[in-house]
């Protein structure tokens, strides 16, 4: 991309930066106003089987104040599991993640808005959850990456979801 450029700071900090990519603002398009990074980083030798490693992003844009994300919590494990969730701030819980067919949602408020889309933001899935625990059908969606969206009282979350 020659939009992107990266640099690791203080050896523990990784900063994007993206020059001149121009989303749209939030009130025009508020779905391809966003955007997400992907990346892979080799653990240290010293850490081990339990070591959690957490991750929050400080976005910046223009001048603005930034905007702090939920903290995500990875713990390092020695095997890929599927029974990894997602377990946020406000007591939603997405799972299992990476999946194969379904995802289930617990701890929504009925008639929560979702929004299923692929890496290039097209939409590929929407509707609204019925009740408190739900389970949606992606079976036929092919392997890869895609970005969740869950509508809630206290705001918007997005959720990467990988399909194996």
């Amino acid at each position: 991309m020659e939009h992107l450029q990266h640099s690791i700071k203080e050896n523990k900090y990784l900063e994007f930066a993206f020059k001149d990519i121009i989303l749209p603002d939030s009130t025009t398009n508020f779905l391809r106003s966003q955007g997400f990074v992907t990346y892979t980083i080799k653990c240290n030798n010293d850490m081990r089987k339990g070591d959690q490693v957490r991750n929050t992003a400080h976005i910046y844009f223009d001048l603005n104040p930034a905007i702090v994300t939920n903290t995500r919590v990875n713990i390092l494990t020695d095997k890929l599991s599927t029974n990894t969730a997602y377990v946020d701030d406000s007591g939603i819980v997405l799972y299992p993640n990476p999946f194969a067919q379904n995802i289930t949602i617990k701890g929504h408020n009925a008639g929560s808005k979702f929004v299923l889309m692929g890496i290039n933001g097209g939409i590929l899935s929407e509707g609204r959850l019925q009740d408190g625990e739900a389970s949606l059908d992606f079976s036929e969606l092919a392997t890869g990456m895609y970005i969740f969206h869950l509508g809630s009282p206290t705001g918007q979350k997005t959720y990467k979801l990988v399909k194996l």
